[in-house]
């Protein structure tokens, strides 16, 4: 049940802190009533990976986050379905899902995706394809850990121009001679 209300809901932190003490409370001493047994790791040390000497426990905010970024990659990559079609008209109605703000009166779900988007935003980058969807100064293109979109000061009339004019007639390579 909880982890249905993590896909749709963002639980505030004191919330997950409270399910993490349980669980906690649970794994040493059998219940969550009795306030006996010793605790040999700390909830940190139970949620590191096995790997790290820990028991793969997992957080519960990041597993929340987990779970939201994968609605927010249902949006990215099924544009035809109804949420899809039904939070682009409410929420961002003329730019991309990246692009997006809360603007006014979110709800509470599409705050929670927000939320999720930003901790996605950070390794994401588009797949270039034929280059006609991408535009080069507003897309993450770039496979770059430090920074994914184009910067320059030389050219601002690049920043709305398609990937697509960068790539020779028959889309398969770089045209060398527009650079």
């Amino acid at each position: 049940m909880s982890c249905y209300a993590m896909m749709v809901f963002l639980l505030s932190g004191g919330l997950c802190k409270d399910i993490e003490y349980v669980l906690n409370k649970y794994w040493w001493s059998g219940s969550t009533t009795k306030g006996k047994g010793v605790k040999w790791k700390s909830w940190n040390g139970l949620c590191a990976p096995k790997k790290k000497g820990g028991l793969g426990f997992r957080c519960i905010r990041e597993m929340n986050l987990a779970l939201l970024g994968k609605q927010v990659w249902r949006l990215l990559t099924r544009p035809e379905s109804l949420v899809t079609k039904v939070y682009k008209c409410r929420y961002y109605p003329i730019c991309s899902l990246f692009e997006a703000t809360a603007g006014s009166n979110p709800s509470f779900v599409w705050r929670g995706l927000l939320e999720a988007l930003d901790a996605r935003k950070s390794g994401c980058y588009r797949s270039i394809g034929d280059g006609r969807s991408t535009i080069i100064g507003r897309d993450p293109w770039l496979p770059c850990a430090e920074n994914s979109y184009v910067t320059t000061d030389l050219h601002d009339s690049i920043k709305d121009v398609l990937v697509s004019s960068l790539l020779n007639v028959q889309g398969s390579n770089w045209d060398e001679e527009c650079f």
